[in-house]
């Protein structure tokens, strides 16, 4: 893993990855046969979509009580979204109700089916803070509020970011210490099983091979993290062939470093990654595999309640994040939604900078625990879970 980290690429190289998308459709030349691994029954799969830029989910999952709707108000400004544009939700957890952003259509519909949930105010931590400390200083993890330092995300060679525990739980090879990951076109995979597969590992001609041979009536968006969700699909489809039972994947989505012009911004990409993630949901029920796929989202960091003069706002830290699949509790929100008060008790100043009080850990060992392929490892994927009172936030049946 070490020598990994001494290979983490830039921001601008991650932020490059996310807008390349070699088509698997013009990829020319002969397509060697390949003696395909012992078929192994698809297990369950994790899929991890990375919305690069750190996205302001305080204008995704907004609350509607009017107590707490007046404090976002009173701190988003311009940037506030009218109650009458929301689109409604409750939360037994929260006993509260609340409103997705208006662009998350096909997202408040797969809540209301049970088949999406929220896990609030989640982000960087070390261990349990509060505003003392953080005020304090006392305890802030390194790193906090930039873009390549937030530990969400692992990144291997060439750009790739995978889940923070899946390199970790693959088995290893002392013939080659590095973890074994394939990527198509922005869309990257790996299995914690090796693969024996002969070929490159980007675009790898028995993968492109095998996804040929696929077959979905589900139509995807033809957009960026459209055609990564779609490939990813049909890689789970082909999962068996391949020899995979237990495969972890990522996708990018660029667009989400809204230091200006938020509201534009966000209308394109929140109408995009809604009908993208629902396209993906509808391909795993097509399959019949919808309970053994979850896909769910993380990014750097939230942003700021308060906007700038931009029109935009600037780098924060806790916030909400999405989690999809039919082996979801979903129809709630997890976690602890923060009270949104400018200067408040959650806030790390006076901003809108939300203290996390679900820590990454928690999130990703939630999504571990489910998958199965971080049993009995996960103190060691996951460093400072320990520091945590619960390990797994029940959201995942």
């Amino acid at each position: 893993m070490s020598k990994e980290l001494g290979m983490m690429h830039s921001r601008r190289s991650t932020l490059q990855l996310a807008f390349r998308g070699a088509a698997v459709a013009s990829l020319a030349g002969f397509v060697p046969r390949q003696a395909w691994a012992e078929q192994v029954p698809l297990e369950r799969a994790a899929v991890c979509i990375y919305l690069i830029g750190g996205n302001d989910s305080n204008n995704m999952i907004v609350p509607l009580d009017p107590t707490a709707y007046s404090a976002y108000a009173a701190g988003r400004g311009p940037l506030t979204l009218s109650q009458s544009i929301l689109l409604p939700v409750n939360s037994s957890t929260q006993r509260a109700s609340f409103g997705f952003n208006p662009f998350l259509t096909e997202l408040r519909n797969l809540y209301s089916e049970g088949k999406l949930a929220v896990v609030a105010n989640t982000g960087f931590l070390n261990r349990p803070l509060n505003r003392v400390a953080v005020q304090s200083k006392i305890g802030l993890p390194d790193g906090l509020f930039r873009h390549e330092a937030a530990a969400y995300a692992a990144y291997l060679p060439d750009g790739i970011m995978m889940p923070p525990w899946a390199p970790k739980v693959q088995e290893e090879d002392p013939r080659d210490p590095l973890t074994q990951v394939y990527s198509l076109g922005g869309a990257s995979f790996l299995s914690p099983q090796r693969l024996h597969m002969s070929g490159r590992s980007a675009n790898n001609p028995n993968v492109i091979e095998a996804l040929r041979k696929t077959k979905l009536r589900t139509t995807f968006p033809a957009t960026q993290i459209g055609t990564q969700l779609e490939r990813i699909a049909r890689v789970i489809q082909a999962s068996s062939k391949l020899g995979m039972g237990q495969p972890v994947f990522s996708a990018t989505m660029a667009g989400f470093d809204t230091h200006a012009n938020e509201l534009d911004q966000h209308e394109n990409l929140y109408r995009d990654l809604s009908a993208s993630m629902a396209a993906f949901y509808a391909a795993t029920e097509e399959m019949g595999i919808a309970d053994q796929v979850v896909a769910y989202t993380q990014t750097e960091f939230n942003r700021t309640l308060r906007p700038n003069q931009a029109l935009g706002a600037e780098h924060a830290w806790g916030g909400h994040q999405l989690v999809m699949g039919g082996s979801v509790r979903g129809g709630d929100i997890y976690g602890t939604f923060p009270s949104l008060e400018l200067g408040g008790p959650d806030d790390a100043g006076k901003d809108g900078i939300w203290i996390p009080t679900t820590a990454n850990q928690q999130y990703e060992a939630s999504i571990a625990q489910w998958h199965g392929a971080g049993n009995g490892n996960l103190s060691s994927a996951l460093d400072g879970l320990q520091n945590f009172p619960a390990g797994n936030l029940g959201l995942l049946s």
